[in-house]
C-alpha cells in the first residue's frame, strides 16, 4: 500500500501544471480508531486529517479545510487495517463505504480471509479487488541486492541465486512475503543470510516465526 501510495504522487507529480490540480492527493488512514456505527466516513475521515495535519487547520485555509477537500474529490482515501476492526464493525464500515463514498477515490486493504468474511454481511460495489501475489524469487533477488555493495553483496547474491535456483524450498517460501523478506535484509546485514538455505521446512528462526505468523 505504501509502495502504491508513493507511485500516486510520483503520477500526480508527473503531470504538467492544470492537470495536476485535478488528480487528488493520496492521503493514508488507519482504521482502527473508526467507529462507523456512530461516526460517517467523511466525518471521520476529516476529523483524523486534522488530526494528522494539523497545517489544514490553519485560520487561512477556512475553518473546514479538511471537509472541503473531501466533497470536492481532492484527496484519495487510503484505507488501511480494515482485518483488525472486530467484524460486526468491519461490515459497518463497509457499509459506510459503500453508501457514502460517491464521487471518492478510495483503497481499502485487508487480509483476504478477513475480507471474504465481511463479504457474507456487506459488500462494497463498483470495485476492483485485487489481491497480492508472491514475491517472485527473482524479484526478492534483486530486492536483497539493492544497496549492497563489497562483500555483503556477494553474500546476498548467493542467497538471490539459491532463491532462484529452489524456488520451492522453505527459504523461497519463507521470504515470498515483502514483510519478512525486509526483516531478513535488515536482520542478516552483518552476517551470513546463507544461514537461511538450511531451514528444510523447520520452523522459521527468530525474528521469521514471528513475522510470518503475522503476515502469512
Amino acid at each position: 500500500m505504501i509502495l502504491l501510495l508513493l507511485a500516486a504522487l510520483d503520477c500526480r507529480a508527473s503531470l504538467p501544471a492544470g492537470q495536476r490540480e485535478q488528480v487528488p492527493v493520496p492521503v493514508w488512514l488507519t482504521m482502527g480508531r473508526w467507529d462507523p456505527a456512530t461516526t460517517s466516513l467523511r466525518a471521520w475521515a476529516a476529523e483524523t486529517m486534522n488530526r494528522d495535519h494539523p497545517a489544514l487547520r490553519a485560520a487561512e485555509y477556512g475553518p473546514d479545510a479538511a471537509g472541503e477537500l473531501l466533497r470536492g474529490g481532492r484527496v484519495a482515501l487510503f484505507l488501511d487495517g480494515l482485518d483488525e476492526m472486530p467484524l460486526a464493525i468491519r461490515t459497518q464500515a463497509m457499509r459506510r463505504i459503500n453508501d457514502e463514498a460517491q464521487g471518492q477515490r478510495i483503497v481499502l486493504t485487508s487480509r483476504t480471509v478477513e475480507f471474504q468474511h465481511a463479504l457474507l454481511e456487506s459488500r462494497i460495489h463498483n470495485t476492483a479487488v485485487i489481491e497480492l501475489r508472491p514475491v517472485r524469487p527473482s524479484a526478492a533477488a534483486t530486492y536483497l541486492l539493492n544497496g549492497q555493495a563489497g562483500a555483503a553483496r556477494i553474500r546476498w547474491k548467493q542467497l538471490g541465486a539459491c532463491l532462484k535456483r529452489n524456488p520451492g524450498s522453505a527459504a523461497a517460501r519463507a521470504l515470498d512475503n515483502p514483510l519478512p523478506l525486509s526483516a531478513a535484509r535488515d536482520a542478516y546485514s552483518g552476517q551470513d543470510p546463507m544461514i537461511l538455505t538450511e531451514l528444510r521446512g523447520s520452523p522459521l528462526p527468530r525474528p521469521y516465526a514471528s513475522i510470518c505468523s503475522t503476515s502469512c
